[in-house]
């Protein structure tokens, strides 16, 4: 009995409340009125107390909106999405109160989670076909497009007052001497390769190896990602515009053009980049190499290192066609060459008769710096290899150490294996190496080098005692 007379008494209460909210809050149109609120604090501030008592069930955070809401409408617990079961945490006003589920995966009425509806709306909205015959979407960036092709009181578009203030923004110097364009790649680097994910990959591994399986996958189309995006860029390109002309004549056309515009140091666009980038690979690192080395060092470890398949990057490309775009099929005879001093080798041995007996070198493994290697001779003929040489690619004519190094553990390795080896430089000389020549190989090279002629080279296939003799 007493519970009961309890209930009607905090019923009572809540009547009060309610009326007196009513009349001091709420307009007469029964729309809240926020800047009574002060006012009824003073005037009435047990009352005032006592809204928030009857609403502790919500957060601290909660509005006194959504507090009153909760009282005139008789919510008394926190509201709960009926399809997920999560809360409901989007408060609209007084007198819609909670309408929607902000939970994206919240299965509706159709069967469809939240966001596949929201986006086929979207999709339905876009493309919807105005009266013009062109979908809303594509009004909307025509107009765009238009908007910002308009010239404006200071003769700029708004795309190039845009790229100015872009520009002039990236490139103010900060308090570390560097433009803010520099810090933000700076930083930009720092995080892809410092942060470790769960998975033990930095965040730049993890985010190209995601995009690369994303890519691979086939579409219902029958095409992967990289096969879409390259026939999307295809078609793109050969888009006619306006001008009768096609996209990529047309952005060829405006980039000649940029590309030509004079700046205040007296450069165009295109001489200031050759310059800058010709600066940046002049200059030496603290490995002791400049840019270029260490760009062709580079290359010559990828070209050189040896896949699953047992092939390097030279085997794979005369086996599937795509090493051949520099290389050149001599006469028919199954020989490839490489520029006119292997071409001139081969006319030699050609006009000896030898062509037949002559051969591209099987695979020679050499080690540099600890790494195994494989190297590929120019030519070989039975146990006798020849390398086509030249002062630039020894050695970039004195500049390049490590190119020199790796040329002669390539040849040390050869002749250690029992071949003989004989290079022959700039169509002029000829030298053959033996075993102790590695000793001192930069001195020997230059002593064992004598006149390379024709009568020599049918010295060393006719297998003759005096072939080289005054070697």
């Amino acid at each position: 009995m007493m519970v009961y007379f309890l209930l009607v008494v905090i019923r009572i209460m809540n009547e009060e409340l309610k009326t007196l909210i009513k009349e001091k809050l709420l307009s007469k149109n029964s729309s809240f009125v926020k800047s009574r609120i002060s006012k009824f604090e003073k005037a009435c501030p047990l009352q005032y107390q006592e809204i928030f008592n009857l609403t502790s069930f919500l957060s601290n955070d909660a509005s006194i909106k959504e507090r009153i809401h909760c009282i005139c409408y008789d919510v008394t617990t926190i509201q709960i999405c009926k399809s997920c079961g999560k809360k409901l945490r989007l408060f609209h006003n007084f007198n819609r109160g909670y309408q929607h589920c902000v939970n994206l995966y919240c299965i509706q009425e159709n069967g469809l989670p939240k966001f596949e509806n929201k986006r086929a709306k979207a999709l339905k909205t876009i493309n919807q076909v105005e009266a013009n015959g062109l979908t809303r979407a594509q009004n909307i960036g025509k107009k765009a497009a238009e908007t910002r092709k308009k010239i404006g009181k200071d003769g700029l578009t708004i795309d190039q007052i845009n790229g100015l203030t872009i520009s002039k923004t990236l490139k103010e110097i900060q308090e570390n001497g560097l433009t803010r364009a520099q810090n933000r790649a700076i930083k930009s680097a720092k995080t892809m390769t410092t942060t470790i994910c769960e998975d033990g990959l930095t965040l730049a591994k993890r985010i190209g190896i995601k995009a690369s399986n994303t890519l691979k996958l086939v579409g219902e189309d029958g095409l992967t990602g990289y096969q879409k995006n390259g026939k999307k860029q295809s078609d793109t390109l050969r888009t006619i515009e306006e001008n009768g002309l096609s996209y990529a004549q047309n952005f060829s056309k405006k980039t000649v053009k940029t590309k030509n515009i004079k700046n205040e140091d007296g450069l165009t666009t295109w001489q200031r980049s050759i310059k800058k980038m010709t600066e940046t690979l002049s200059k030496v690192g603290k490995d002791g190499l400049t840019g270029y080395q260490r760009n062709g060092q580079k290359i010559s470890e990828v070209k050189s290192k040896i896949g699953s398949d047992g092939l390097d990057s030279y085997d794979r490309g005369l086996m599937h066609g795509a090493g051949r775009c520099h290389l050149k099929l001599y006469n028919k005879s199954g020989l490839y060459y490489q520029g006119s001093l292997e071409k001139n080798f081969l006319d030699q041995v050609n006009q000896l008769g030898f062509l037949d007996q002559i051969v591209r070198s099987k695979q020679l493994f050499y080690e540099l710096d600890g790494q195994r290697h494989l190297y590929h001779v120019d030519y070989q003929f039975n146990d006798v290899l020849f390398e086509i040489k030249s002062c630039w690619t020894y050695d970039s004519k004195g500049k390049d150490l490590y190119l020199r190094r790796k040329n002669n553990s390539k040849w040390k390795a050869a002749v250690f294996q029992g071949y003989e080896l004989y290079i022959i430089w700039d169509k002029k000389w000829i030298s053959f190496l033996h075993k102790n020549d590695f000793d001192n190989i930069e001195r020997d090279l230059h002593l064992t080098k004598v006149p390379f002629t024709k009568q020599k080279l049918l010295n060393i296939f006719t297998n003759k005692v005096e072939a080289l003799c005054d070697l």
